[in-house]
């Protein structure tokens, strides 16, 4: 069975236009076969909301610049406060 044929029974399952059965059957799958590809289906998407919630976290996360510190700078700053 080649991934086209896998992602159209995965698809098949998340429409839910069928039973799992009636898919395993017009496949010539198993039930268990069709369980595994929904799951694998729905946890990808899944992955793919979950991924764009954090993405605009890591946005603020981001580094803006780097200071670097010396002696000197650490003897300024002391006076300035």
């Amino acid at each position: 069975m080649n991934i086209k044929q896998k992602k159209t029974i995965a698809l098949q399952v998340i429409h839910q236009k069928q039973t799992i059965t009636n898919i395993a059957t017009e496949n010539q799958v198993s039930r268990q076969f069709v369980y595994k590809q929904k799951k694998k289906a729905t946890q990808a998407i899944d992955d793919v909301f979950k991924e764009a919630g954090t993405e605009n976290e890591k946005k603020n996360e981001k580094v803006l610049f780097y200071l670097p510190v010396t002696k000197s700078w650490i003897t300024q700053l002391v006076l300035v406060l």
